[in-house]
């Protein structure tokens, strides 16, 4: 669930943010306030937020290069997605069941919790993480990652 505020629109993101330093933060209104990281080549706006599952944090991240603000494109899909978390979480469970097929919905979402979405420079591809709970049997303790491109899972670590 996303925090209440005004829509972000495209001409949100104005050009002084273009050249954001890796020591500023982007303040995202109705969602979060976002930090610059960088780990090897990896660039990224990141957030921890608390807001989005009752259950967990969920991590958020913006790739970027050159250390640049998010587009106003990965902002849209951003909130894009917090609208409709729930439909995405259906497609990512789904996929989970098909490969799970001796459990059912309801087990798999106790099993499992969303912890992770990152958004990537082009905004069209989305990665998704899900976390095992500590009380699982050890066969299912992995996490989960899904590639997304609309709201199809395209790939994910499943066998």
């Amino acid at each position: 669930m996303m925090k209440e505020g005004k829509s972000i629109r495209p001409e949100w993101v104005p050009q002084a943010y273009q050249e954001a330093q890796h020591n500023e933060a982007v303040i995202i209104p109705a969602i979060e306030t976002f930090s610059y990281r960088r780990e090897g080549e990896k660039e990224y706006w990141f957030a921890l937020s608390e807001t989005i599952v009752a259950t967990n944090k969920v991590e958020l991240s913006l790739i970027t290069q050159n250390k640049r603000a998010p587009t106003s494109n990965q902002i849209m899909r951003l909130e894009e997605v917090l609208k409709g978390l729930g439909e995405y979480e259906d497609a990512l469970y789904t996929h989970l069941k098909d490969a799970h097929d001796e459990l059912s919905l309801v087990d798999l979402k106790k099993m499992y919790l969303l912890v992770a979405i990152e958004i990537k420079i082009n905004a069209d591809e989305l990665w998704f993480t899900l976390e095992p709970m500590h009380n699982i049997l050890s066969t299912y303790d992995q996490f989960k990652r899904f590639t997304v491109i609309g709201k199809e899972v395209v790939w994910s670590n499943l066998k």
